[in-house]
């Protein structure tokens, strides 16, 4: 794949998740198995996959009930304090508690303290919140998306990072990225997306 290539490959892939109907299914995806996930796969084998490039295209089929080659995924709760906390302004991130809980419940086990509070407070009368300007979450997807397909291209061959932005040869996956998102008309400079790559990649 040629830089050009990739380029459309990216722009393509951030548009349908940054700016259709979709996109807002798949971000409440993602800030689940940010909570922690353990998947089973076709094999047998147990293990924690990093939710970026083809992991997450598959956990997310395996979500929705699709063919995956992780059969089976749990949810462990292990960091459930940063989503119950987004939950109180965002309303996909209320959605993505909610869900979160039957899922924990039906997997029989117990909630995290801060789900149990989550839960409390909606059996008591708790609303999902209303929209007011732009959620911080949707920051915090927007950097998912920008680090997932650098992700996805790093697994196509590109280095993620050049040693510098004025690099006479600006092709890395970070430059990709970058130019994608200014032909969809979002501005944001080198710096900002290599930052955002370095920590995702802390994160994972």
């Amino acid at each position: 794949m040629n830089y050009e290539q990739a380029k459309r490959l990216i722009s393509k892939k951030l548009q349908t998740e940054l700016y259709q109907p979709y996109g807002m299914e798949r971000y409440k995806m993602v800030l689940m198995f940010r909570t922690g996930i353990e998947v089973t796969t076709e094999k047998g084998r147990i293990y924690k996959p990093l939710p970026l490039g083809i992991n997450l295209e598959w956990l997310i089929k395996a979500l929705r009930g699709k063919e995956s080659p992780f059969v089976k995924i749990r949810f462990t709760g292990k960091r459930t304090a940063n989503l119950v906390d987004l939950a109180k302004n965002d309303s996909i991130a209320w959605d993505a508690a909610k869900e979160l809980v039957a899922k924990i419940l039906e997997q029989g086990d117990p909630l995290p303290a801060e789900l149990r509070q989550f839960t409390i407070e909606i059996l008591r009368g708790g609303e999902r919140p209303k929209k007011q300007g732009r959620y911080r979450a949707e920051n915090l997807y927007r950097d998912q998306c920008i680090a997932d397909s650098i992700y996805t291209l790093h697994e196509c061959n590109f280095k993620p990072l050049t040693k510098n932005s004025n690099e006479s040869e600006n092709n890395s996956a970070c430059h990709v990225v970058v130019e994608a998102l200014a032909k969809l008309g979002d501005m944001i400079s080198y710096d900002a997306v290599k930052s955002i790559w370095r920590n995702y990649k802390e994160f994972c």
